[in-house]
C-alpha cells in the first residue's frame, strides 16, 4: 500500500498567510486540526498493480490488488492550528478491514480505541484499554499517516499561496514538488513535469468582505520517469515511462471546516531492463477516498 500513503497528506493542506487580493478573489484556506472537534472518517483504498517479465519466447505476468477500508472516529484532545496534524488525538475504528486477494478479513485495528500523540518529532501510539503499544501491521498503518508523511510538508506546495478567482488555475512549482515526491521509489525528468491546480463551484460567490465557504479544488501531476526502484537497485526507464496523479477536494475551502471528500488516483506505468538483464513493465492505479464529516451531523 506504499504508493498509497502519500494520498493522506492531501486532506489537511494548509494554506500561506493571506496577501492582498481583489474583491473577486479568494485564499483557498485548508482547516488545521482544533481542540476538542470530533470527526468521522471514512477511507476507502485499492491498488491494482500488474507486473509483466518479458523473457525469451515467453510473458510471465503477475497481478495483484489491495484493498483496505477505514471508518473512524477522531476525537482531538490537543489541536495545532499551524500544523495539518494533530498534536494528540483519540481515535476509534469502528470499521477496519483488509482483503489482499484472499477476501475480506478484519484489520488488526478494528474496534481498537488508540491514543496518538506526538513526542518530539515523532507520533505514538496507544492501545487506550490496554495502555500497551500496537502489533506490527497496526503501528506500521499510521505510521504511514503520521510518521512517514509527518516528514513531508506539502502545505506549501500544492495549493496555491495567491488569491485565485472562481475558475481559476495555478501551476504547482516543479523543483518543490520533486522534493517530496516518492524520492525513494522514482526518479524524474524535473524539466518535463507538469503539475497544475484548479478551483471551481466556489460558494456562494465571493465578493467583497465576502469569501467562498466551499469549492471543488482539482491538481494534476504528470511526471515522465528517467528511473524507477527495484530491490537490487535503480532502473533505468524506457520512453513513455511516466507517473500521473490527479487529486479532487470537494468541500470547505475558507478554514474553518475540515468537512469535505477527496479523490486521489494514482497511476503509474513504467518499463526498463533489471540488473539481471530481464525486461520489465510495471503498470499500478492506486485510488484513495477520503470523507470527513463532523461526528454530530449524522
Amino acid at each position: 500500500m506504499r504508493p498509497l500513503a502519500l494520498a493522506i497528506t492531501f486532506v489537511a493542506l494548509v494554506a500561506a498567510s493571506a496577501p492582498a487580493q481583489k474583491d473577486d478573489e479568494f485564499l483557498i484556506l485548508i482547516a488545521s486540526p482544533r481542540a476538542k472537534e470530533k470527526v468521522d472518517v471514512t477511507v476507502d483504498e485499492t491498488v491494482d498493480s500488474t507486473i509483466t517479465l518479458f523473457l525469451a519466447g515467453e510473458n510471465r505476468v503477475h497481478k495483484e490488488k489491495a484493498v483496505r477500508f477505514y471508518q473512524y472516529t477522531d476525537d482531538i484532545i490537543t489541536g495545532d492550528t499551524t500544523a495539518r496534524l494533530p498534536n494528540k488525538v483519540k481515535r476509534f475504528y469502528e470499521k477496519a478491514t483488509k482483503d489482499d486477494g484472499n477476501g475480506s478479513q478484519g484489520h488488526p485495528l478494528q474496534q481498537q480505541t488508540i491514543i496518538i500523540e506526538k513526542r518530539g518529532s515523532d507520533y505514538v501510539y496507544t492501545v487506550a484499554d490496554k495502555k500497551q503499544p500496537l502489533d506490527k501491521e497496526a503501528k506500521a498503518t499510521l505510521d504511514n499517516e503520521f510518521n512517514t508523511l509527518n516528514k513531508i510538508d506539502l502545505r506549501d506546495v500544492m495549493i496555491s499561496k495567491q488569491p485565485v478567482k472562481n475558475n481559476g488555475t495555478w501551476d504547482i512549482e516543479r523543483k518543490a514538488l520533486t522534493g517530496v515526491l516518492f524520492q525513494d521509489v522514482f526518479k524524474f525528468d524535473d524539466a518535463k513535469i507538469k503539475a497544475t491546480g484548479q478551483v471551481e463551484n466556489a460558494k456562494p460567490e465571493p465578493k467583497k468582505d465576502k469569501r467562498p465557504q466551499t469549492a471543488k479544488v482539482t491538481i494534476k501531476v504528470t511526471a515522465p520517469i528517467v528511473q524507477f526502484s527495484l530491490e537490487k537497485g535503480m532502473v533505468k526507464a524506457k520512453e513513455g515511462s511516466k507517473l500521473d496523479v490527479t487529486i479532487v477536494g470537494d468541500g470547505h475551502i475558507d478554514g474553518l471546516s475540515p468537512e469535505g471528500t477527496v479523490t486521489m488516483t494514482m497511476k503509474f506505468k513504467m518499463t526498463g531492463t533489471s540488473a539481471e538483464g530481464l525486461d520489465i513493465e510495471i503498470d499500478t492505479t492506486a485510488k484513495q477516498t477520503r470523507i470527513v464529516k463532523f461526528a454530530d451531523k449524522k
